[in-house]
């Protein structure tokens, strides 16, 4: 019933993707695979494992269009949602390959008419040559189409579907350990790619070089920096950016239940005016990032972490946002039946949208109020009751909000920061293999 560690590890790095998602739809495309137990699994070869699974689920949706209140129409729908996910341990070749298909198939309430939604979701996340080895190689990639279903807490903004996107975030790295492996050295390339059905493209491609030093068993210092060049196929009204942002901290383990990360920087969108590295632009932004988090676990069932983050990164529209994000997460075994999740996840967007210039922090507002900075806040709650038949067969209940509060809907972008609150009630059966 419990998450493995891989299954961890590639959820923990989903999650800092949080701020990579659909931004400007509200949420946060959050692509990562299913927190449960995945069954014994297909033989394929000596270790490898085909692991099969199917979701099927119903939903009350009081907003699935993310619209104003006085334009909310609620509706039902249904939920399926084969998967699978191709495991290979071993230490030479570490690699894990899930990808899940979801079909919603809406009832028609009110004013609307029944349709189907299909969306879909795919990881990629390996690594060759073992933590002794003196080169190796780190893949991560998570692609998502939105809306698709995907029932690990937080992952609600995945469901997307008013402003509907292909999303890609991905990450290449060679590994370099001199000296028997307490050092690690990185270098690499960095992607996120959203092509939207309905709003301007962006992309952006980067470097990143970072270090990590092992000097206790469970403990590491860590320094790492990464340069992108971000662009849209709207330069009218997005300028171009070179973000560039270098961090260091701390990650460990401080006593046999308390783990921590704690990681201090400066973050920079370099947003240009007429193209990379002309000359600055009055929209650019530059502050303090960071973030810490502290990890419970008082039991070897119970686990709570606490989290926040700050960051700075370019958008389209409005050129680019700076994100002050608090989180809460909650996970509870109990006996070999049930499980209990809860996950909160508040942040407070400081978009740049026509505002003058912003060099030190934010959030600043334009003192004229003809073109004002947008704040906006973003509320993210999901709550999840889980009984485990057996080890392949689970029913769970459970509940979604998104939420969303801009200072103000007026002017030109008002559709992209509209004031807004969906709430979810579903049932799922999930079956594994």
């Amino acid at each position: 019933m419990t998450s493995t560690a891989r299954s961890t590890a590639r959820a923990s790095w989903a999650v800092s993707a949080i701020a990579a998602g659909v931004l400007i739809a509200g949420g946060a495309v959050e692509a990562r695979a299913q927190e449960a137990s995945e069954g014994a699994g297909f033989p394929v070869g000596e270790k490898s494992r085909l692991h099969t699974s199917i979701d099927l689920g119903g939903a009350y949706d009081t907003n699935p269009d993310r619209t104003r209140a006085a334009e909310a129409e609620a509706d039902i729908r249904g939920i399926i949602r084969p998967g699978l996910r191709f495991v290979v341990p071993g230490r030479a070749l570490d690699l894990s390959v899930a990808a899940g298909v979801t079909i919603s198939q809406y009832a028609g309430m009110s004013t609307r008419d029944p349709h189907t939604d299909v969306g879909g979701d795919i990881q990629v996340h390996g690594q060759v040559g073992g933590q002794d080895s003196l080169v190796g190689m780190r893949l991560r990639d998570d692609f998502t189409r939105t809306p698709a279903f995907i029932g690990a807490l937080g992952a609600v903004a995945s469901e997307e579907r008013t402003y509907r996107a292909w999303f890609n975030r991905g990450e290449a790295a060679l590994l370099f350990r001199p000296g028997g492996g307490a050092l690690e050295l990185s270098t690499g390339y960095t992607n996120e790619l959203f092509f939207y059905d309905t709003l301007p493209n962006s992309q952006q491609h980067g470097v990143l070089a970072g270090a990590k030093l092992a000097f206790l068993p469970k403990t590491a210092m860590f320094v790492r920096g990464d340069l992108g060049f971000f662009s849209t196929d709207e330069s009218m009204f997005t300028l171009k950016s070179s973000p560039f942002t270098v961090k260091a901290g701390v990650i460990g383990q401080v006593t046999s239940r308390f783990s921590a990360l704690l990681e201090a920087g400066y973050g920079d969108t370099l947003t240009w005016e007429d193209g990379y590295f002309n000359h600055l632009s009055t929209k650019n932004r530059r502050t303090a990032v960071g973030s810490a988090s502290l990890t419970w676990t008082p039991l070897d069932s119970l686990e709570l972490s606490l989290g926040y983050a700050r960051e700075v990164r370019p958008v389209i529209t409005f050129n680019n946002v700076g994100i002050d994000a608090l989180n809460g997460r909650f996970q509870w075994s109990i006996g070999a039946h049930v499980q209990i999740g809860l996950l909160a996840h508040v942040e407070f967007r400081h978009f740049a949208a026509g505002a003058g210039s912003n060099q030190i922090a934010f959030p600043t507002i334009d003192p004229t109020r003809n073109r004002p900075a947008r704040d906006a806040l973003l509320v993210l709650g999901d709550a999840r009751l889980s009984y485990w038949w057996t080890e392949y067969l689970a029913t769970a209940i459970g509940y979604r909000l998104l939420h969303q509060k801009p200072d103000d809907e007026t002017g030109a972008t008002s559709f992209l920061l509209s004031d807004y609150t969906r709430h979810q009630a579903f049932l799922t059966v999930h079956l594994a293999y």
